[in-house]
């Protein structure tokens, strides 16, 4: 349920950057060095926590849901870190501090060229 919890609340936040959150558990996280604490660490462990809960009591309809929405949540997951680094990038590029947009712009498209495959 942490895991749900924790990544629930990193989604939420890079949501919540640009309203005027100047503070990022994005941030917190990915500088903690902690390998448990890491983004697509935390998504696998929250889609697969219900199963480990339930055990086999786990409702076949739900497994089909855990197969079929996969794809989706993984675009979902991967939107977000998206959504935080952009923001990252739009305000160190306002300072003066980040050195280039080509790095996010080739992530972007990588993960376009996957999605575009399965959707």
């Amino acid at each position: 349920m942490g895991n749900q919890l924790l990544t629930l609340n990193r989604y939420i936040d890079a949501s919540c950057r640009p309203i005027g959150l100047t503070e990022s558990l994005n941030d917190y996280v990915a500088q903690s060095g902690n390998p448990a604490l890491q983004p697509d660490h935390l998504h696998r462990c929250a889609r697969l926590w219900g199963r480990c809960f339930w055990g086999e009591q786990y409702p076949d309809e739900e497994v089909l849901d855990d197969i079929e929405n996969y794809r989706a949540l993984e675009l979902l997951h991967a939107g977000f870190l998206l959504r935080h680094k952009t923001w990252k990038v739009l305000v160190e590029s306002a300072a003066g501090t980040v050195e280039s947009t080509k790095p996010l712009f080739r992530e972007i498209l990588a993960i376009r060229e996957v999605s575009a495959a399965h959707f």
